[in-house]
């Protein structure tokens, strides 16, 4: 930036980042720099989860900013909104969105529900007949017919069962914990 020689003012702002204000002394026909560092606004974590081998992600705005496994104490993280996702095999994943402040610390303590779920049984003819489940229009397995698929969660399903030159057919079938539903069709 050309300037006229003397005295002037800087001031460096950005968002989540102590804003800087110095001044510069400029001299006629003379190039000057200055290096200008900002500092970081932080708080604290402290994040507990259980199981302590759970698989934690820590996200701002849909990036993934550190990942880490049970506990987590760490000093100067930048303030702001961040979403957890923590997930374990066997139990329900939970989403959590913290709110890092400045100069204070996050205390979280994160249990997860063990995951519960039943299990289904469509038999079909013709053996070969294609099965699908669907829950709320969305395809969510596909089943081999006579075949036990385990581990369903508990809900309300749509089975729609086809195969080339027949009538497809659909199918409401109840999935309960820790019971078998079972179609024929």
């Amino acid at each position: 930036i050309d300037l006229v020689p003397g005295t002037h003012k800087i001031e460096v702002t950005k968002e989540n980042y102590y804003p800087f204000s110095g001044f510069v002394e400029l001299q006629k026909n003379k190039v000057s720099e200055k290096d200008i560092t900002l500092n970081t606004i932080t708080g604290g974590l402290l994040i507990s989860v259980s199981p302590l081998d759970a698989n934690v992600r820590m996200l701002k705005n849909s990036i993934v900013v550190q990942e880490w496994k049970g506990l987590k104490q760490q000093k100067d993280v930048m303030i702001g909104d961040y979403t957890l996702e923590i997930s374990s095999p066997g139990y329900d994943p939970v989403s959590k969105i913290i709110s890092v402040k400045e100069n204070a610390t996050i205390t979280e303590d994160i249990v997860l529900k063990k995951a519960v779920f039943g299990s289904v049984l469509i038999t079909a003819t013709p053996i070969t007949a294609s099965i699908t489940l669907y829950q709320n229009g969305s395809l969510v397995y596909t089943l081999s017919n006579g075949v036990r698929m385990n581990n369903v969660r508990p809900g309300s399903y749509l089975a729609k069962i086809s195969y080339s030159g027949y009538e497809p057919e659909e199918v409401s079938i109840s999935v309960s914990e820790g019971v078998t539903a079972t179609k024929q069709v």
